[in-house]
This record gives structure tokens, sequence and C-alpha cells, in this order.
């Protein structure tokens, strides 16, 4: 079986190598440039590099990191004078996680939110919306081939000079449109003059917006100009306790493909590799040991009630009653003889009373069925008398059997 499925086999052995080949290299290829925001994601468009310079901005106290929801986080705790940041896709959190966000800003807190989406529960609270205008496509797996950019500029007068930063490769981005401009103070605008960093006062804390969460990934920490970026747009916060947001982006982790995570574990990447070998050897001896398929036979039947109705129905077609009832007498005498242990040689008085006394039938019937036995000889049978004696032998074995 083994020599006729070579075929088989190698095919399903290159499907394999070919699925599992083709899926890893595509999986390392889209997970670097996977757009994360993950903290513990070192690849471009996490933010772990990032996190590991915020020291350098904040340096009073030591930066934890919150993997619950906000009011999780905030409940049976009074803080003020720290920083709360978020840096991912979208900030959309459930009404809950919103007001005790507000109640933590009124307290004296700070806020800084950079995202390319807000929930619109939180836009109507604050009074402001986002807006988007593309105008190119951008390759964000190949940024270092493209001439394109996207400028910001820090606009507010505290920042120093060389307030433009121009980021390659990326795509016009979001604004932020404040719909009264007297509660919102713009502090970062982009090419088109529209702001894409604001903050509000609510409360005795202060929340800062920004719409480019892209400029604060790993990516762009590594150039220099852009370095200066963050550390600016996060210096607005004050130097205090800082809390950095973990678990509004775990969405935006699960997003990886569940064999990309297999592949970021070197555990996990062998075993997926021992469960594919052992696959291959279960086919292998599978085939090897396969064995033609043995059709079912059909159960055996006993036919020995329907034959025997069939030779009954024949007699009876064939209207012999006497010949049909000298057989049924001979068995019964038969029986008389084997079970009972009654000689049958004369069937008198006496033969009628050994028969009633071992068998528990009544004489009478008995005497009746000899009775029909010397008149076969005699006479031409009836309907009726077949019927009549086959009824009293019927009888006679089922009590003699008891």
């Amino acid at each position: 079986m083994l020599k006729g499925n070579r075929i088989y086999v190698f095919v399903l052995l290159m499907a394999v190598l070919l699925i599992g080949g083709t899926s890893y290299l595509w999986s390392l290829k889209s997970n670097v440039w996977k757009v994360t925001y993950a903290s513990d994601d070192k690849n471009p468009f996490g933010t772990a590099l990032v996190l590991e310079v915020l020291p350098q901005v904040f340096t009073k106290q030591k930066i934890q990191r919150v993997d619950r929801p906000i009011f999780n986080f905030l409940k049976d705790k009074k803080l003020q004078h720290s920083n709360y940041i978020f840096i991912g896709n979208e900030f959309s959190i459930q009404n809950a996680d919103m007001k005790a966000l507000l109640n933590y800003v009124s307290d004296g807190n700070n806020v800084f939110i950079a995202s390319n989406a807000f929930s619109a529960e939180f836009e109507d609270t604050l009074g402001f919306y986002t807006a988007f205008s593309m105008e190119r496509q951008v390759d964000l797996f190949h940024l270092e081939n493209t001439k394109e950019t996207y400028e910001n500029q820090l606009v507010n007068p505290q920042y120093k000079a060389n307030n433009s930063f121009a980021f390659k490769g990326i795509e016009d981005g979001y604004q932020l449109i404040p719909e009264d401009t007297t509660s919102f103070k713009v502090l970062a605008v982009d090419n088109a003059n529209n702001p894409v960093f604001i903050k509000t006062k609510y409360g005795e804390g202060t929340i800062y917006l920004h719409s480019f969460p892209l400029a604060f990934t790993n990516y762009y920490l590594l150039f220099k100009q852009h370095h200066a970026y963050i550390e600016r747009c996060l210096s607005s916060l004050e130097d205090q306790a800082t809390y950095w947001d973990d678990y509004y982006k775990v969405p935006h982790q699960q997003e990886i493909s569940k064999l990309a995570f297999i592949y970021q574990h070197p555990a996990l990447e062998w075993a997926w590799y021992l469960a594919i070998s052992l696959c291959c050897l279960y086919v292998l001896f599978r085939i090897k040991r396969q064995q033609r398929v043995i059709p079912l036979q059909a159960s055996y039947v006993n036919s020995s009630l329907e034959f025997a109705t069939t030779i009954g129905r024949l007699y009876y077609s064939k209207r012999d009653h006497n010949d049909l009832m000298k057989k049924q007498a001979t068995y019964w005498l038969s029986y008389i003889r084997s079970q009972l242990n009654i000689p049958t040689s004369k069937l008198d008085d006496v033969f009628i009373q050994q028969v009633s006394d071992k068998s528990g039938v009544e004489s009478n019937d008995i005497k009746e069925m000899i009775d029909y036995i010397g008149e076969i000889q005699i006479r031409e049978m009836k309907d009726s008398d077949v019927k009549r004696f086959y009824t009293l032998i019927q009888k006679f074995y089922k009590k003699s059997k008891r």
C-alpha cells in the first residue's frame, strides 16, 4: 500500500512544508511592521523603546504600567498630582471608565492621549471631534523608500526653537477640531495648519489630546529630531507620578495572527514543528498499515421457522389432510418416547394415563388425540379435523414443557 501512495505522501509533505514556510516568512514580515503600540513590542510600531526612555522625561518617580480598566484601577484611590498616558490606535472606553477618568482629571491630575480615534461619548463630553483628509497612500512596509513627509509643528511659545518636525513616509493624519476654541489651546498643527495636539482644562487637571500616535512609536524614536518631538510633547505634563496604559491596547495586540504569535515564542515554535512532524509520521505509518476495506457480511438469519411454515402451507394447499396428520402424529409419538420415556406400541387406556401423569395434560385431551390417530387410517380427514388435531398437539407441548 505504501508504494501506491508515494505520490500522495510526497504531495502531503510538500504542502505542509510550503504552508509552514510561507506562514513563517509572512508572519516575520507582517509582524515586524504591525502597528500595535504595545509596550512590550520592540518592532517599529510598538512602544517598548519609548517606554524605556520615558524615565528621562519623568525623573522623580518610577513609571507604573496599568493593565486593567481605568475604573478598576482608580477604584478606592484618591490620586492627585499624577499623569496618565495612553498611546494607541483608538481610545474607546465605556461610560463608567470615562467618568472615572474625568473624575481623576478633575481631582488635579493630567491625562495624555495620543490616538487616531476617540469614543463619541468622550468627544461629546469634551466638545471636540476628529477629521481626516488622506491625499496620498503610503506603504508602511517600506518607509525608507518613500519621499513623502507629514509635518507637525509645535506652536506653543513654551517650546524651544526648531519646532517643525517632518515624519518621513507617513500619510496625512487626523486633526482635532474643537467645537469651542476658547476652551482648548492648540499646541501643534500639521502641514495644513490643522490642530493635531491640543489641551483643555477639566476641573483641577488638564487633558492633552494628540491625533498622531505613530509619532510616539519605536521607529521615530530612532531619529534624533523625532526624539525631540516626543520629549517636547510629553514634557507638557508635569514631572510627577506617571501611569502608562496597557489595557486598552490589548485588542490591537490580539490582531497578530495565531501563527505569528506561535513564532514569537521559541517553546511554542518548537511545539508547532513537533506537531507537524508527528502528523507526517502518523500519515506515513497509517498508509503503510492500511489494509483493503473488508466488506460487511450479512448476519446469519435463522430460516427454520420460515421453512416449516412453507412446508405446512404446501401440505395444506395439497389438501392431503390424512398425510399431514400422520406426520404430526409420528412426531408427537416420537416426543412421547424420547421426552417422557413411555413406549408407544400400545395406545390404550394405560398409555393415556401414563402420558397424562407425566405431562400434566388432561387425559380427555390425550384420548381425543389417540382417537384421531386411529381415525386417520379409516376415514378422510376434514379441515376442522386438521385444525383440532393441531390445536391439541400444541396445547400438549406447552403443558408438558413447563
